[in-house]
This record gives structure tokens, sequence and C-alpha cells, in this order.
């Protein structure tokens, strides 16, 4: 299975927040992919919502490793996640300083991303 396979499914298990349905296949464009990091860009193929581009620091394996969880799961929207006791919650804070860190990236946020060539 290759990278870009891997992806739309590991986000065919999520549902949009509009229409509420599953993330398919077409939903889920890649971007840009790097050995430590992959670009995708989601928009719902069922209402069209731009849910936004995702960064995904994965590899290959642990993507593979993460689907292959999730197809195992018995209810199709439980999403397989790691909890860790040592690791504190997200707060509002966080998401609002996550926000305003991407916001001030501007509209051509790629430029910040390391060269191909690189």
């Amino acid at each position: 299975m290759e990278i870009n396979d891997i992806i739309k499914e590991f986000f065919s298990n999520i549902k949009c927040t509009q229409c509420h349905n599953f993330f398919d296949k077409e939903s889920i464009n890649l971007v840009r992919h790097e050995h430590n990091y992959t670009v995708v860009r989601i928009i719902c193929s069922k209402c069209g919502k731009n849910i936004g581009i995702a960064m995904l620091g994965l590899d290959k394996d642990s993507m593979k490793v993460s689907v292959d969880k999730t197809n195992e799961q018995k209810k199709p929207d439980d999403i397989p996640l790691e909890l860790s006791d040592t690791i504190d919650p997200i707060t509002y804070d966080d998401v609002i300083d996550a926000h305003k860190f991407f916001y001030s990236l501007g509209n051509d946020w790629s430029k910040h991303l390391p060269n191909k060539d690189a």
C-alpha cells in the first residue's frame, strides 16, 4: 500500500464537521510528501466543506500501523488514540496559540516548509 493510500484510509475513519459523513478517498489530496512529514488538503467530497490542511509527522510504517488498528475497531467512528499520563491535555489557550501561529504564517504558508532539494 502506497503512502497516499494509507493517508486516505486513515482519514476515511473521520467525519466531516458539517455534514457528518465519513471522508472518502476523494476528500483527501496529497499536497506534499517528504521523508518525515506529509501535507494533505481535506475537502469533504459530500458537502464541499474545505476542512483545511493537515501536516502529518508520521512515517509510512507508523501510518500503516494506525490504519491497521483503526480497521480492527468494531465501530467505524472510533479513532485509535494512545493516551499518555505524562502529557497535559490540550487547553483552549493551546488551541488559540496554535491558531495565532498558523494565522501569522499568512497565505503563502508553504514558504515555511523545507525545500524539497535541501
